[in-house]
């Protein structure tokens, strides 16, 4: 009787403090919220991504609560089955030993097989509990497996859905000539991709491709234009002369890093102007909020600056967007106003 309670204790010292409970452990969710750091998508979109950013929130905190109640029942349980199968495991032993000294009395046998009884009883329900909860965990894994599937598919729908939505619209966008180029890329694209098809055919659809990508970048450059000052025109035609040059076989290292400058000034001078047309629509308290933000990161920017000025210059940009977020709310709030009244 003594062997079989030593094989038992030892099942149940490998099993005490690792076996669950029947109710499985979800894992911890994580919170992740992310800010936006252009500033003019946050014009454009601020209001919605605050709401979805809130409300994710939310969830997830309530989701966190709702862990931590159950891990704390699930630990409590265990605590409880430990507790349980130890002190029958002592009290299995104490009178075990007692059963087997000389002139044991009947009823300290008894008492001795009837607690090791418990004892195994109590040690095959925390055996018992242990598979219980590891065919929990695997159904649970399947069960999230299954809604991460699920989920990934449906971010792939909408995904597809907002391509198509964008094809349509680029479509809309294209002036005639465009789609007629479009339409011709298309349909020699087709051609050339069936089994078959002539070295032609894929030189053809090749060059289709080129002249409409060529159009399509000069309408946009068209489009790009129309709100350019003459300076900027000037310094885009000028990039994009130099940029041509400095593509052609042979061009010398001059060439490509007049082309490389001509582009940085470009691009420095349409920053600038439109942080110009941005300064035009804010509020005076917005405007210096902006100036407070770009002074500190300049000055987060150079060598050896302290964590503090980092900080400073993080906590400026932030309350920048945060009030732009918000000035870009409240105006969208007095446009579906005015166009309801309308």
């Amino acid at each position: 009787m003594l062997a079989v309670f030593i094989l038992s204790a030892c099942f149940m010292q490998e099993v005490s403090g690792n076996f669950l409970s029947a109710t499985p452990v979800p894992k911890e969710a994580d919170a992740k919220l992310h800010l936006a750091e252009d500033k003019q998508e946050v014009k454009k979109e601020a209001k919605t991504d605050k709401k979805e950013e809130t409300q994710g929130l939310k969830e997830e905190v309530k989701a966190s609560e709702k862990v931590d109640e159950k891990a704390d029942a699930v630990a409590k349980s265990l605590d409880t089955l430990d507790a349980t199968v130890g002190k029958l495991a002592a009290r299995a032993e104490e009178l075990e030993l007692n059963a087997e000294k000389d002139g044991a009395s009947d009823e300290a046998k008894k008492a001795a097989t009837q607690a090791q009884k418990d004892f195994e009883k109590a040690d095959a329900q925390a055996e018992d509990a242990y598979e219980d909860n590891e065919e929990d965990i695997e159904a649970d894994d399947a069960d999230e497996a299954d809604e991460a599937d699920e989920m990934d598919n449906e971010e792939d729908e909408e995904a597809a859905q907002a391509d198509e939505q964008d094809n349509e619209q680029d479509q809309m966008d294209m002036s005639q000539t465009l789609q007629k180029l479009d339409a011709r890329a298309e349909e020699l694209s087709n051609e050339a991709a069936k089994d078959g098809a002539s070295d032609e055919a894929k030189k053809a659809a090749d060059q289709a491709e080129k002249d409409f990508e060529e159009a399509s970048a000069k309408e946009a450059r068209e489009e790009d234009q129309k709100d350019m000052s003459q300076a900027l025109k000037k310094l885009d035609a000028r990039a994009e002369e130099l940029a041509t040059e400095a593509a052609k076989d042979g061009a010398t290292d001059e060439a490509k890093k007049a082309a490389d400058q001509a582009e940085k000034e470009f691009e420095e001078a349409d920053d600038k102007e439109a942080d110009e047309r941005d300064q035009k629509d804010m509020s005076p308290a917005l405007k210096k909020l902006d100036a407070r933000s770009e002074e500190l990161s300049k000055e987060a920017a150079k060598d050896g600056a302290s964590d503090e000025a980092k900080t400073a210059a993080d906590q400026a940009d932030k309350d920048f967007v945060e009030a732009d977020a918000k000035e870009a709310g409240e105006q969208d709030n007095e446009k579906d106003e005015k166009d309801n009244d309308e």
